[in-house]
């Protein structure tokens, strides 16, 4: 019950920051690329297509892959696994 728990708060705050990201867009002086960002790294917990789909588009950029792959170990090692 804890997991599933987990992975609905976790789909929550993913969409949450996803529509945020999108709202903040449109709006001037709020960088919504950053919100759209944190929301797909949330999304990508839950989802392993969305997993292998970042992991396959950012491998050309090392710094990129790298970076994204220390924040999903630490949000992985902070919420466990889904």
């Amino acid at each position: 019950m804890k997991k599933k728990l987990k992975g609905i708060m976790v789909l929550f705050v993913g969409i949450i920051l996803l529509m945020m990201g999108m709202f903040a867009s449109i709006v001037p002086f709020v960088p919504g690329w950053v919100l759209i960002a944190l929301g797909i790294l949330c999304l990508t917990l839950y989802f392993p297509r969305l997993r292998n789909w970042v992991d396959g588009h950012t491998v050309r950029w090392p710094h990129l892959h790298n970076l994204i792959h220390r924040a999903r170990m630490w949000a992985d090692r902070n919420i466990g696994e889904l």
